[in-house]
């Protein structure tokens, strides 16, 4: 059986008791064990892959529900091309097109979620009906989707 999370593979073999006692699949995964093998790392860069997007987080000072109708469907519009993009490509694009400005954490006006650690610098906007930023995280190839600053308020800009 192979798990799928996030478009990472891991592999695990499952032992099954007996179908008469009407009991489930339990894994069976033991350190070491060579009858299992080890699941393979994920690459040390994830800029090849597409990005997924999450609302996790999503203030809801900066919420989609606070846009306009025509704002909605821009904002939609730009997760459907940026997800056709690797991250790589989303790096390289200019800022003001579908590519991205870092945005020191500093900087930022709005409440910090849990995600933004003391270790994380800096946030990525990218721009969404004209020039309007949506501010994230991005851990590995999930962007968080923070802030919608539809107002230019969040930074100083």
């Amino acid at each position: 059986m192979q798990v799928l999370f996030l478009g990472m593979q891991c592999k695990h073999t499952l032992k099954r008791e007996s179908p008469k006692m009407g009991r489930k699949l339990i894994p069976n995964i033991q350190k070491g064990s060579k009858r299992i093998k080890t699941p393979e790392l994920a690459p040390a860069s994830t800029n090849k892959f597409k990005p997924i997007f999450s609302f996790e987080y999503l203030d809801d000072d900066y919420c989609i529900s606070k846009c306009e109708k025509h704002e909605k469907a821009s904002f939609a519009d730009t997760l459907r091309v940026m997800g056709k993009m690797t991250w790589e490509e989303l790096i390289n694009t200019r800022r003001h097109a579908n590519g991205c400005e870092e945005i020191p954490v500093k900087q930022i006006r709005g409440h910090l979620p849990k995600i933004i650690t003391e270790d994380v610098d800096h946030v990525l906007a990218f721009r969404f009906q004209g020039k309007k930023p949506m501010v994230g995280h991005r851990v590995k190839e999930t962007f968080y989707v923070i802030w919608l600053d539809r107002n230019f308020k969040l930074y100083p800009h």
